[in-house]
């Protein structure tokens, strides 16, 4: 099985990356597989993002973002792994914010 690395890219007026949400890509972990080494399984993976008050700022003004999911091999020897049309990546974003206006 393989993980996956995740990375969140905020785009700026322009569709140009401005910001990343986080330092280093952060990992997506692999799904249960069969003998014949098939996804049969997917496996939760909770990733929590602490945001700076500039980046929350960011943020909220970003209409754009990217999300790329980087595949994380790293068998030695190489192997080849089969990915099935029937295979998905599905991700749910949620915010839980505190957020201080002064008035």
């Amino acid at each position: 099985a393989f993980s996956a690395g995740l990375q969140i890219y905020l785009l700026g007026s322009n569709n140009k990356i401005s910001d990343s949400l986080m330092a280093t890509p952060q990992t997506i972990q692999p799904g249960i597989l069969n003998v014949l080494n098939q996804v049969i399984s997917s496996t939760p993976s909770v990733i929590k993002i602490p945001l700076s008050e500039a980046q929350t700022k960011t943020l909220l003004n970003t209409k754009n973002i990217i999300i790329m999911a980087r595949f994380n091999m790293g068998m030695l020897p190489a192997t080849y792994v089969k990915i099935y049309n029937y295979n998905t990546l599905s991700i749910k974003l949620v915010g839980n914010f505190d957020y201080l206006f002064n008035g």
